[in-house]
């Protein structure tokens, strides 16, 4: 299937249908009618076999409680070993509503309030509410901009912010949001060891780890130099990015270390007791396993094509914007500041560009004038930004939106 036949399959206009992404540009944006490219979903459908999976258990009608079958787990091993080389055994694997709260799970288990965290930042902004609610000190240490090489780890101060604030958990993002990096195995271990010998507990959100470009190979964190820090180390990941279905809220944590599996489920008959797995969630994870990669490699032939596009329309008519090369997620982080003038950034994107898009400033490490963009879109939605970007930039932009 081309790209053009199956966005024409799959694209869905959701402005209309209760969509965070579209129907709430009014109440977070001031203006219903901006071109939206902001939240990480994407504009289309989720696999066709398992939305018929979803609705076949709808008409069934009775919506009771659900043994989870040994075909789920089998569909995420397999996916796992297919795709990342990565044995997880069933007994590793726990469930939260999501990455997020799966995070919150964690530290409640493991630290107490006024344990430090650390993140490499900019990093994705919700994560700092985290902290906040949690009442867990932050750490942060900025990752190193490089021009032409893009972001690197600074594991120098890495290591002595560690020392420093007695750092008890490191938050890894992997890839990372919002740079699009992919961490090397070896950008990995020495961040790992750094952990190991400070006795540093490491969380890996590997929520993106499905979407990669290029020779680009995602690494999980459980297999960095062949499972050596597995005992240190809690796994997050989801089909939520992989195939559109965040809203249905379920997302994997694997913990392959026993003593640490035995203190987080612990953790859970004190506080909250064995959570509820939604029936539909598990339905429609575990036939996307079993039957959408070739859903996937289309949908990320479309993000590749947008961010090729991008990159090739900035680098004809915009060269002062560089567009770093897209290593995986399906967010591309821009620095706009040369199209800025003494405009603000949220003034340029909202009242002129009439774009919705994330800002630099809610990801931190100094990039207050970079956006990122989601390109998990219909085409024409990335070739209307970039056309809106380059009128601004000559000045014309009031003309082309006659």
């Amino acid at each position: 299937m081309s790209i053009n036949e199956f966005v024409k399959a799959n694209y869905v206009d959701r402005r209309h249908t209760d969509s965070v992404k579209w129907d709430a540009l009014l109440d977070l944006y001031g203006d219903e009618n901006l071109l939206s490219l902001w939240v990480a979903d994407m504009d289309f459908k989720a696999p066709q076999s398992a939305l018929d999976a979803m609705q076949d258990y709808l008409k069934m009608g009775a919506l009771g409680y659900r043994v989870l079958p040994s075909r789920y787990y089998q569909a995420y091993q397999t996916w796992m070993e297919d795709h990342f080389t990565l044995h997880v055994e069933e007994d590793w694997i726990r469930f939260s509503p999501g990455v997020v709260a799966g995070i919150h799970y964690i530290l409640a288990a493991f630290t107490k309030k006024d344990d430090p965290i650390l993140l490499q930042t900019p990093i994705y902004a919700h994560f700092f509410d985290l902290m906040e609610e949690s009442g867990r000190p932050l750490v942060e240490v900025p990752l190193l901009y490089r021009s032409g090489q893009g972001y690197q780890c600074d594991f120098e101060n890495f290591e002595a912010k560690i020392i420093e604030a007695g750092v008890k958990v490191y938050l890894h993002c992997s890839p990372h949001n919002p740079i699009g990096r992919v961490w090397t195995e070896a950008e990995q271990a020495r961040l790992f060891e750094i952990c190991h010998r400070h006795g540093v507990l490491i969380i890996s959100d590997e929520i993106h780890q499905d979407f990669t470009f290029d020779d680009h190979i995602q690494i999980p964190a459980l297999k960095v130099e062949q499972g050596k820090y597995q005992n240190q180390i809690f796994t997050l990941n989801s089909t939520s990015k992989t195939f559109n279905m965040a809203g249905l809220s379920h997302a994997h944590l694997v913990i392959p270390d026993p003593k640490l599996r035995a203190q987080y489920d612990q953790y859970w008959i004190e506080r909250a007791g064995h959570p509820n797995i939604n029936s539909l969630a598990a339905i429609g994870t575990q036939v996307a396993y079993e039957q959408g990669k070739t859903w996937l490699d289309q949908v990320k032939a479309v993000i590749y094509h947008n961010y090729l596009y991008i990159k090739d329309k900035f680098k004809e008519n915009l060269p002062m914007i560089a567009i770093d090369p897209l290593e995986g997620t399906y967010l591309l982080y821009i620095n706009i500041e040369p199209l800025l003038g003494s405009d603000s950034v949220q003034a340029f994107c909202q009242e002129k560009a009439k774009i919705a898009v994330n800002y630099g400033v809610t990801f931190r490490g100094g990039t207050d004038t970079y956006i990122r963009v989601n390109l998990a879109t219909r085409p024409e939605n990335i070739e209307d930004f970039v056309q809106r970007m380059i009128a601004l930039s000559s000045g014309s932009f009031e003309r082309v939106n006659e």
